[in-house]
C-alpha cells in the first residue's frame, strides 16, 4: 500500500500536509481505539469510573498526536479549541483513510450524515 497524504487544515486546523504510511501496526492501534470509543458510547452504564473514560480519551489524543506529526504546541492548540465530538470525529476520519477512504469520500460522507442529523433534530415527532 501506497503513503497516505493527509491536509491537516480540515482535521486539527493547522495548515501543512503530511505524509505517513498505513503500516498494519497503524491500523491496529485505530481499530483498538475505534472500538473503545465505541464501548464507551454504547456501554457508558458499565464504565466504573472516570479514570477509564479519561485513560481511554488520552490514548485517542495521543494516537492522534503521533499519526498526524503534531507538536505539543499544535497538540495544546487542538486540544483547546476542540470538543470531544472533534476528537471523535478526527479518530475516525483517520482510521478511514488508513482504510483506504479518500478525503473526498469521507468529505461526502460526513456532509451527509450531517444532513440526516439536522433533519432529525428538526423532526416535529421528536
Amino acid at each position: 500500500m501506497k503513503k497516505i497524504k493527509i491536509n491537516l487544515k480540515p482535521l486539527v486546523g493547522i495548515d501543512r500536509i503530511i505524509t505517513i504510511f498505513p503500516s498494519v501496526d497503524l491500523m491496529l492501534q485505530a481499530l483498538d481505539l475505534a472500538e473503545t470509543v465505541e464501548t464507551i458510547q454504547t456501554d457508558s452504564n458499565d464504565i466504573s469510573t472516570i479514570k477509564e473514560v479519561k485513560k481511554s480519551f488520552m490514548q485517542m489524543l495521543e494516537f492522534i498526536q503521533a499519526t498526524l506529526k503534531l507538536s505539543d504546541s499544535e497538540m495544546a492548540k487542538f486540544r483547546k479549541n476542540s470538543s470531544p465530538e472533534k476528537v471523535g470525529d478526527v479518530l475516525g476520519r483517520i482510521v478511514m483513510m488508513l482504510q483506504g477512504v479518500t478525503p473526498d469520500q469521507i468529505e461526502k460522507v460526513s456532509k451527509k450524515q450531517e444532513l440526516i442529523k439536522e433533519a432529525a433534530d428538526k423532526d416535529p415527532k421528536k
